[in-house]
C-alpha cells in the first residue's frame, strides 16, 4: 500500500495474464472439440452427422440473412 502504482501495475499485468491464458486456453479446448467432432464426423454416426447437419444448415440461413 505504500507504492500504489505498483500495485495498480501488478494487478494490471496480472489481468493481462489470465486474459491471455484464458484467449490460449480456450482456443486449444476449441480445437481439441473441433477436431473430436471431425473424427466423429468420418465415423458417419447418424445422431452425429444429423447433428453437423443441423449446425451447416443454420450456419448457411445466416449466411444468406434469413
Amino acid at each position: 500500500f505504500r507504492k500504489p502504482y505498483r500495485l495498480l501495475y501488478l494487478n494490471f499485468l496480472a489481468g493481462v495474464a489470465r486474459g491471455f491464458g484464458i484467449a490460449v486456453g480456450f482456443t486449444v479446448i476449441g480445437a481439441v472439440f473441433l477436431i473430436i467432432l471431425g473424427h466423429l464426423a468420418r465415423l458417419n454416426l447418424p445422431i452425429i452427422g444429423e447433428f453437423i447437419a443441423d449446425i451447416a444448415r443454420i450456419v448457411q440461413l445466416e449466411l444468406r440473412g434469413l
